[in-house]
């Protein structure tokens, strides 16, 4: 009896891990994953354990992703990535970079977020780098949905969308990279003709 027993609870246990584990989840989470529209960030200076919070509310559908900690931000803005808070309070600026840090930095290296982050800047104010961030996401996980398994049971389906996944995550790190790349290279050119410009023009009289 007390082995039929042990075997019930190790079945019953298998049973609630199928459970937790679904495709309909996984939709879930997909859909519900949304950036706090904007507006609605706070317009008023933060403390370290208010901004804290408010990135944990960021990304409280996510199951995978650590958590972010004060010493995470303080590391980013000792390597230069985010800027000093202003008297040990966050500003609606440093939500939207931490926003862009927390969601890329399992993908890209911390120092090249960095130099995206000032690539970005360069071409538009706060609101616009978060909202285009925010519609980006929107539209990819879209398409997410569209690949994603359509039976959970068939483990080799599964198996294979994983490896296709995976892939399509290494071809995109690649790309995002070279594409950095480019994008500092092309900046650094346009700052040079720029300087040139100006050393060219005539002296005043």
């Amino acid at each position: 009896k007390k082995d039929n027993n042990i075997e019930k609870e190790k079945q019953a246990e298998k049973d609630t891990q199928k459970k937790q584990l679904n495709l309909e989840d996984l939709r879930k989470n997909l859909e519900e994953r949304k950036l706090i529209p904007f507006k609605l960030l706070p317009t008023i200076d933060l403390y370290m354990d208010q901004v804290i919070t408010l990135m944990a509310q960021q990304t409280e559908v996510e199951t995978h992703r650590p958590a972010l900690t004060p010493s995470m931000i303080n590391n980013y803005t000792k390597q230069g990535v985010l800027p000093r808070a202003q008297g040990k309070r966050y500003t609606r600026d440093h939500l939207v970079d931490l926003t862009m840090l927390v969601y890329l930095k399992e993908v890209l290296p911390i120092l090249d977020i960095g130099e995206l982050l000032k690539l970005l800047e360069a071409e538009g104010d706060p609101q616009w780098r978060y909202e285009m961030m925010s519609e980006i996401l929107d539209s990819e996980k879209e398409d997410m949905m569209e690949i994603l398994p359509k039976d959970s049971d068939d483990t080799k389906e599964l198996a294979l969308q994983t490896l296709r996944l995976g892939l399509i995550s290494f071809i995109t790190r690649q790309s995002a990279l070279y594409l950095l790349d480019l994008a500092k290279a092309k900046a650094q050119d346009q700052t040079q003709d720029q300087d040139q410009a100006r050393t060219d023009e005539p002296p005043e009289k």
